[in-house]
């Protein structure tokens, strides 16, 4: 898990997502989740890219609890056994 603090005061949690996914992996709808959160939102997103013919699936998550602070967390795998 990665936390972040936002450098810019005054930022929305909306706000600061956007630059944190800012070039990030284009995906579909049905991959994606949100949240609100009193005074903040939850933001999940997963993928599943072709590596070298092997099919790996990876999952990033955030919680910007508040104004100026989130937390970040990624989890790769290769086995579809554990994409649930």
């Amino acid at each position: 898990m990665t936390v972040l603090t936002d450098d810019t005061p005054g930022r929305t949690p909306e706000d600061f997502l956007s630059v944190l996914l800012a070039g990030a992996p284009d995906n579909v709808p049905a991959q994606r989740l949100v949240e609100l959160l009193p005074g903040g939102l939850r933001h999940a997103f997963w993928l599943t890219p072709d590596d070298h013919g092997r099919e790996r699936h990876e999952f990033y998550g955030f919680t910007l609890p508040a104004p100026g602070t989130a937390a970040m967390v990624f989890c790769t795998h290769e086995d579809p056994e554990d994409l649930a």
